[in-house]
């Protein structure tokens, strides 16, 4: 037994020693740990990244509904046409607002938004369906 003792530190001394099994699990313990702890921080980005783009995109739509009041006194409205006061949960034609020759809107927003009017004064709802999702996720401004 002490032969055997002696050949594994004399291996060790001259450089042919390696990690042992338990150094090799404890290092990848603490990897696992650090990569569970990126993906759940990262996880919570892309929803945070598509409710700020929502809520962005329901300004620029609600800056383009109030230019189309202003100049032709009535809603772009896709469910009922164009009317003075849209009920609540009426559509905002975008397709109005992108045509002409002076467009209210510049790009139609992204695919998967809608815009809802939320009360008859002309104030925007918009709401995005999140990926992998059936409900949505709902960003008011106004």
């Amino acid at each position: 037994m002490g032969t055997l003792r002696h050949r594994v530190t004399r291996h060790r001394r001259i450089g042919e020693g390696g990690f042992t099994l338990i150094e090799l699990l404890v290092v990848i313990a603490i990897l696992s740990v650090l990569a569970a702890i990126v993906i759940i921080n990262v996880t919570g980005v892309k929803g945070t990244a598509q409710t700020a783009s929502c809520k962005s995109d329901t300004e620029a739509v609600q800056t383009a509904v109030d230019g189309y009041y202003v100049t032709n006194g009535v809603y772009p409205d896709a469910t009922q046409g164009d009317v003075a006061a849209p009920a609540a949960n009426d559509s905002v034609n975008i397709t109005e607002l992108l045509g002409g020759t002076n467009p209210y809107l510049q790009a139609s927003p992204a695919t998967g938004e809608s815009f809802t009017y939320t009360n008859s004064t002309g104030t925007i709802q918009g709401s995005v369906t999140l990926q992998g999702s059936s409900t949505g996720t709902v960003c008011q401004t106004g």
